[in-house]
């Protein structure tokens, strides 16, 4: 993962008794901001470990799937980079692609979801659905958050948070990446992220 992307692992209230593991273009920005509003903190590497590996304390994390993830985090990465002009050429262009097929991961936002969950004991999952309204997502979200003493307002959301669509040039790669995956490219990414499909079966959904 690129030593310049900033990450927390995961979040815990002080009482260490519960954790969200968090994953980029999972709705991570908007879940550790509530969080840290209600005293959830970072802890060191070490304890960050022995909480993943504890089966007596819970995790959440939260997945979607994973090649529209790859595509949202995709325009995430280039929007912000110096090469946001020249990348829709580059989208048409085989060779990129080629490379592509050697490795997707270009940033945090394009790392695979089960590089973030790393084995994780005890986690189940609530799961982020593209292109569906978003008020099951944020409702499923304050219903975990509420058992365990946070103040979680957020019930009746409808839109997702930082959508592409608050970005034009986010937007036209993201639509572009959306129509060159659908006619030619989803069966390639689509296995390269394999590991995170079988994630997907491997973790149970969160009971609430």
């Amino acid at each position: 993962m690129n030593p310049n992307f900033a990450h927390v692992n995961l979040l815990t209230r002080p009482q260490l008794d519960v954790a969200w593991i968090s994953v980029t273009k999972c709705g991570s920005a908007f879940i550790r901001q509530v969080l840290r509003e209600n005293n959830w903190f970072e802890p060191s590497d070490e304890v960050s470990e022995a909480i993943r590996r504890s089966r007596d304390i819970p995790k959440m994390i939260v997945l979607r799937d994973p090649v529209q993830r790859w595509i949202s985090g995709f325009s995430e990465c280039f929007s912000k980079s110096p090469a946001q002009l020249k990348i829709l050429d580059l989208l048409d262009n085989e060779t990129f692609w080629d490379t592509i097929a050697v490795n997707p991961v270009f940033d945090g936002h394009t790392e695979f979801q089960h590089r973030f969950y790393r084995g994780a004991a005890n986690t189940q999952y609530i799961y982020m659905q593209t292109n569906h309204p978003a008020q099951e997502f944020y409702t499923k979200l304050a219903v975990w958050m509420r058992k365990y003493d946070c103040v979680a307002e957020f019930d009746r959301w409808r839109d997702p948070a930082n959508s592409y669509k608050n970005d034009p040039i986010k937007q036209e790669i993201n639509l572009k990446l959306k129509d060159l995956v659908r006619s030619k490219y989803k069966e390639m990414l689509t296995e390269l992220h394999n590991n995170d499909y079988k994630l997907l079966d491997q973790l149970p959904k969160l009971k609430l």
